[in-house]
């Protein structure tokens, strides 16, 4: 039910603006609300090359809703922030 874990096995962005309102996060909401984390966002950091170099989790103090745009922008930063570490783990 993490959020980092479905964004890893879909391959893409997951984001729950509100975290109350997931019932895959329910196990999680306890620790998360104890923490004031409301929203959470997780991208796989995939390089070019179709590799998993990482994750990248924003853990966000309230619910929001991001707009297309800044999505687009956050995976395609992450798309470059994978091509640059899988360059360094190769060398």
């Amino acid at each position: 039910g993490s959020v980092c874990s479905r964004a890893l096995q879909a391959g893409e962005t997951v984001f729950i603006g509100d975290i109350t309102q997931d019932k895959l996060f329910a196990r999680h909401l306890y620790l998360a609300m104890s923490n004031h984390i409301n929203a959470v966002l997780s991208t796989p950091l995939i390089c070019s090359k179709g590799h998993v170099v990482g994750m990248m989790s924003t853990h966000f103090r309230i619910t929001r809703k991001p707009t297309k745009d800044s999505l687009k922008n956050f995976e395609n930063f992450c798309k470059h922030a994978a091509d640059k570490i899988h360059e360094l783990i190769s060398a």
